[in-house]
């Protein structure tokens, strides 16, 4: 599957964006779960408590109620879990005891109920609205009434506070910490790691396009992300590039060989002039009649050479300005024996021993003489120019 950078990059930010959301969602579920946890067992302590401190005060006659003997009942209570502060109220008997823990003396203290609560006690006399258990921020409370004759003549009060268990929060939030933390630094990893790919693949980029300056042969290596998209067009660039330098070479090879065919075409006609003369001059001399046999027999010599160079002129004026196309039946030892004529002395001078192994049987074409003569001749000379100290070149046809 094609990965791209941006795809890449949406995963990470989904990734970051996913972790952070589940730990804040994890910290809120948590944390209403776990105060759940605390104020249903909270709640359970506290009743536990006020039943207590019912059946004391159920225990002891109304006559004998007296505040040592209500302190004597909630002491404990405070002394065993020192968050709770502990009160009893009786409009009757007019007496109000608010039980909490002294820090100082390290001991339960008992103290009015006013003092405590403050502003929290009931101004217009206890009724079930004041009653039962409540939950107040941090705190929770409950009350109890004292019924006489159905009627509310006080209450028992307990309070407790539901965050003294810190160490539940602690953890809490070090899980939402570690979460968000983790969060972070893979979002903050992710995009190192991205960042460092990127710059690794532009210097590859980079190093690839340097080395194409000097030679358009070589190739960037190509990924599958937006970068490698890059480097595979700047790799068909090159391509185009190498082909365009390929044409301009051959182009300026063919005006190359047009200059130098121009150039055999002018020495050519430079040769065959006094060519033409030396022979005009021979046949001048036989008409005289005054020459000896030996004499003849040496203008014959001469004449024959002059009509063998004669032969190579017309085959360089036929090399460097090359006939229409003309299709024929051809023999191709004769388009060979023409060549040669042609490659011998350049072969010789190159210091390269030709042999010649003809077919059997008669080999016939249908071509173009002059061009198959081009081709066996581009043969030869590619050859020749193989072997630069000389050699062995076997022609043969079959």
């Amino acid at each position: 599957m094609k990965k791209t950078i941006n795809r890449q990059l949406i995963i990470l930010i989904c990734l970051v964006t996913a972790g952070l959301v589940v730990g804040i969602g994890a910290n809120f579920i948590l944390n209403q779960q776990f105060d759940r946890e605390i104020v249903d067992e909270k709640r359970g302590e506290l009743e536990k408590h006020l039943e207590s401190i019912m059946a004391g005060i159920d225990s002891i006659p109304d006559a004998e109620i007296s505040r040592e003997k209500v302190e004597a009942i909630l002491y404990p209570i405070v002394e065993n879990d020192r968050d709770i502060i502990a009160g009893y109220a009786n409009s009757e008997n007019k007496l109000e005891i608010a039980v909490d823990w002294n820090k100082e003396t390290e001991s339960p203290q008992s103290r009015e109920l006013g003092e405590i609560f403050k502003n929290d006690l009931p101004k217009d006399g206890y009724n079930a609205r004041n009653l039962g258990i409540l939950r107040d921020k941090d705190k929770i409370r409950a009350m109890k009434p004292i019924i006489e004759e159905d009627r509310i003549i006080g209450v028992v009060w307990i309070e407790d506070s539901i965050i003294s268990d810190a160490n539940v929060f602690a953890i809490v939030r070090i899980l939402t910490a570690v979460t968000v933390l983790f969060s972070l630094l893979a979002g903050i990893f992710g995009v190192a790691y991205i960042t460092r790919k990127l710059m690794r693949d532009v210097a590859r980029i980079n190093d690839g396009v340097e080395k194409m300056k000097g030679d358009l042969s070589h190739r960037i290596e190509v990924s599958s992300d937006e970068l490698g998209q890059i480097a595979g067009e700047i790799n068909r660039m090159a391509e185009k590039l190498e082909e365009q330098k390929a044409l301009e070479e051959r182009l300026h090879q063919a005006d190359k060989l047009a200059a130098l065919g121009q150039f055999v075409s002018g020495i050519a006609h430079e040769l065959r002039n006094p060519l033409g003369i030396m022979k005009g001059s021979l046949q001048l001399m036989e008409k005289r009649g005054t020459l000896t046999e030996e004499d003849s027999e040496f203008i014959e010599i001469i004449k024959e050479q002059i009509e063998r160079q004669n032969s190579v002129i017309e085959e360089l004026l036929r090399f460097a300005k090359p006939a229409k196309t003309n299709f024929e039946l051809l023999d191709v030892e004769d388009v060979i024996d023409s060549m040669i004529k042609f490659a011998g002395t350049y072969l010789r001078d190159s210091n390269i021993e030709f042999t010649r192994r003809k077919s059997a049987v008669p080999m016939t074409v249908h071509g173009d003489f002059e061009k198959l003569k081009q081709i066996f001749l581009n043969l030869i000379l590619n050859a020749a120019q193989a072997m630069p100290y000389g050699g062995e070149l076997l022609l043969e046809t079959e």
